[in-house]
């Protein structure tokens, strides 16, 4: 069966996006790697951003023009749910890349305790309603260790109570006593 030019072309469109892709890739990893914008490649004045002042200003921008226009904040692609902020394909980026910079565990860890814990909060035992169904993870936030996967309310409650076991059997003693 012969392949039709139409399809040879578009296979080629395709290689050719995924080269440029690459080369882009390259290129700003290696303007950060010295320290420049990964725009422009001019000096960045915070070594906390990729870009500098004026490129981040211009990028605030393009991000609100795209909201406005109800596209995608990132790439300025079609959004398929109006109420967030991002296109599938970037949210699934900001995953994978949120875990990993957050909290140090992959996608494939977090899926794992996610099974472990039979898709339900540590805690309470609840699958979560909100966020999609997704569980939030917890963190010592002195250590940085992974503890476990939470729902919103009790990783908010966790929180809430700085972590401190001292507060929380506190608070445990004022229910008890007022229960009676």
């Amino acid at each position: 069966m012969p392949v039709s030019k139409n399809t040879i072309l578009a296979a080629r469109r395709q290689q050719h996006r995924e080269r440029c892709r690459e080369r882009i890739a390259k290129k700003r990893a290696d303007r950060v790697a010295r320290g420049l914008c990964t725009y422009c490649a001019g000096e960045r004045e915070d070594d906390n951003y990729q870009l500098c002042n004026k490129c981040r200003g211009k990028k605030r921008d393009n991000d609100r023009d795209n909201m406005q226009r109800g596209l995608c904040r990132n790439c300025g692609g079609e959004r398929e749910d109006p109420t967030i902020n991002h296109c599938n394909r970037c949210r699934k980026a900001q995953r994978i890349t949120g875990l990993k910079k957050l909290y140090g565990i992959t996608v494939d860890d977090y899926n794992r305790m996610f099974e472990e814990q039979n898709g339900v909060c540590w805690i309470c035992r609840k699958a979560e309603t909100t966020n999609g169904g997704t569980l939030h993870v917890d963190h010592n936030s002195k250590s940085g260790k992974v503890r476990g996967l939470l729902c919103g309310r009790c990783n908010r409650a966790i929180g809430l109570f700085k972590d401190s076991i001292e507060l929380l059997g506190c608070a445990t003693k004022y229910l008890q006593e007022f229960d009676r």
